[in-house]
């Protein structure tokens, strides 16, 4: 997500949310303010998370813009500290003395 879209995202929310909120016009008329772009919640069945509203001449639709889940639940499978040292412990002494040796080899 671009940083613009963020705050564009931020700026909607912060827009009233309901369709019935009211804005004065210049006359004493008073007229219904549009729905709002951006809004949280979860439309039907979908999942909660911040939607964005499409309106066309006939309604409108929804798009999802950021979900909302859990948290994920991790556990361990390879235990990559264990292998490496495991593999440092088996190689290490031999790669040393080889790589001590090529440096006495190639001095000045």
């Amino acid at each position: 997500m671009s940083r613009s879209q963020i705050v564009k995202i931020i700026a909607g929310l912060k827009k009233p949310n309901s369709a019935h909120d009211t804005k004065r016009n210049k006359g004493s008329k008073m007229k219904k303010s549009k729905k709002p772009e951006y809004f949280v919640g979860a439309p039907g069945k979908a999942p909660l998370g911040i939607w964005q509203r499409f309106p066309f001449a006939f309604g409108s639709a929804v798009k999802p813009i950021v979900i909302f889940v859990r948290n994920p639940q991790y556990r361990q499978r390879l235990d990559f500290f264990g292998i490496a040292e495991k593999t440092i412990n088996a190689n290490f002494e031999r790669e040393f003395k080889s790589a001590i040796n090529e440096a006495l080899a190639t001095r000045r």
